[in-house]
């Protein structure tokens, strides 16, 4: 339950209740007590889902802004950036897909300002590494050869079945093939 709710609904119990409130107040505090009764009850929790892109960094960014992590392949180390370029509040809908060696990947498809994120980080930072993570697990190292400009970040693999069904919950799925609606 938000702490919004639980304070509204906490002050609207008291005045109700205390006896020192003039009786004009009343029907205010009662219409407030409904209210948050009303949030509380139709309130629909989503699932958590988290899904972040970082960007490599330069080491000269220092600890306060980024983090060293070693490469999942184990061939090298790079700085990453605390800050992620990309999040799921960019993202408007997703596609996944099977691999042929049963691995699973998804497209996920960004708004206009994540597309303007992934383009710029992808014109400024090519040659440089993109990690994945969903809900905090590390899934994948990507490593920026072009410019990405369609506005799609896709993982190509790693994803678990767990985590497809979260995404699933949480994200609208697109069919493959069509195109967004404006």
């Amino acid at each position: 339950m938000p702490i919004r709710y639980t304070i509204c609904f906490a002050v609207a119990i008291s005045f109700i209740f205390a006896e020192n409130i003039p009786m004009r107040f009343s029907p205010l505090l009662l219409c407030l007590l409904v209210l948050a009764l009303f949030n509380l009850a139709g309130a629909k929790k989503k699932p958590e889902l988290t899904i972040r892109f970082y960007a490599e960094v330069p080491p000269e960014n220092g600890a306060p802004f980024s983090i060293p992590v070693e490469r999942l392949d184990g061939t090298g180390t790079f700085n990453l950036s605390k800050v992620p370029t990309v999040s799921e509040k960019e993202i408007t809908a997703f596609t996944p897909f099977q691999n042929a060696d049963g691995s699973v990947g998804a497209y996920f498809f960004l708004d206009q300002h994540g597309t303007l994120l992934l383009e710029t980080l992808s014109v400024e930072q090519r040659g440089k590494m993109l990690v994945a993570l969903v809900n905090g697990r590390r899934v994948v190292d990507l490593l920026i050869d072009k410019r990405i400009n369609d506005g799609i970040a896709a993982i190509p693999s790693g994803l678990t079945p767990q985590e497809i069904d979260l995404i699933r919950q949480t994200i609208k799925i697109r069919e493959p093939g069509t195109t967004p609606k404006k």
